[in-house]
């Protein structure tokens, strides 16, 4: 009976030192990061910045691997379906965790039952622009225009992406009515911003930050709760309309069942990462903030956005 005893006690102590040691030499080997965005797009910038970085601190190669199809919907798959041991993760924005999911309906996994949050590390403001021409200088006149001239103001942005939603969020917030001008590509966008074809544009901030500093456009507003540092001069939505916040962020996620040991090497080896101030200034280039968020309250901010996101596009569906 001891011998017994004994037995299970060696195979019980075993089991729980395999966790610490694999957190120890991990990884042993190169690591797949999944980029959902095409190259040289913001998603994957960060992911190959954060790779970079990664490769340096942990000795061994990050590999970023481009899956942009369906809007991200490709790249989630292949992590969801990984071994949850921390060799392929997902680099992803907002859009992907929280929008995507309610447009497709024949995806295959759940945002929140197959994949687990890793860290948020940064967020990455929409802002709002109005032709050079424009009789609008700031957020007020601009909804002002909007209720003197109901339906009449044209509102140009990606269609059924968070800038769509930001502008519905906007009249809802301002109690106003403006008419939505889709867009496909960014191109398009941004000339028909510039020229005055629309009345107001909203997009990210990093594309439209030359834009604003050439007189191209006019930025009236950022989409953030807080100003955005690359933008500091132009005030937020929520200053005139409180709990306004059409932000998004970058975030880093693996399988369902990621070790946590695992987990937590790599959120304590990317915090010191991102609090490097070469790093946050690679972020800003990107229209983008540094911000570290892990465990319970990026998992409240991801299920926040999806729900309210998916009311909004059920409003725009219907």
């Amino acid at each position: 009976m001891n011998k017994i005893w004994l037995a299970a006690g060696a195979i019980l102590c075993g089991s729980a030192l395999v966790a610490p040691v694999m957190a120890q030499d991990y990884p042993a080997r190169p690591v797949q990061v999944v980029a959902t965005g095409t190259a040289g797009t913001p998603t994957d910038i960060v992911a190959r910045a954060l790779a970079e970085a990664l490769s340096a601190s942990l000795g061994q190669r990050f590999v970023v691997e481009n899956h942009p199809s369906a809007n991200g919907a490709v790249a989630g798959g292949i992590v969801a379906e990984a071994t949850p041991d921390g060799y392929s993760l997902l680099m992803a924005s907002s859009s992907v965790l929280s929008v995507m999911p309610h447009l497709n309906e024949a995806l295959t996994w759940d945002p929140f039952a197959d994949l687990d949050p890793i860290i948020s590390i940064g967020t990455a403001p929409l802002a709002i622009g109005v032709p050079p021409n424009s009789p609008y200088n700031t957020l007020e006149e601009l909804v002002a225009g909007a209720k003197a001239n109901p339906g009449d103001i044209t509102a140009g942005a990606f269609s059924l992406a968070l800038a769509h939603l930001a502008v519905l969020m906007l009249d809802q917030a301002a109690d106003i009515d403006t008419t939505f001008v889709g867009y496909a590509n960014s191109a398009d966008l941004l000339t028909a911003g510039m020229s005055g074809e629309i009345g107001f544009m909203i997009n990210g901030a990093g594309p439209l930050i030359p834009l604003f500093a050439a007189g191209s456009l006019k930025p009236i507003a950022v989409t953030s709760s807080k100003r955005f540092e690359g933008l500091p001069d132009v005030p937020t939505v929520a200053e005139t309309y409180p709990g306004y916040d059409a932000g998004s962020w970058f975030g880093l996620f693996g399988p369902h069942d990621l070790d946590p040991a695992v987990r937590d090497k790599l959120v304590a080896t990317i915090s010191e990462i991102v609090q490097a101030p070469a790093f946050r200034e690679q972020l800003l280039g990107l229209g983008a903030s540094a911000r570290i968020l892990t465990g319970d309250d990026f998992k409240a901010v991801i299920r926040s956005d999806y729900d309210r996101f998916g009311s909004l596009i059920a409003q725009i569906q219907q």
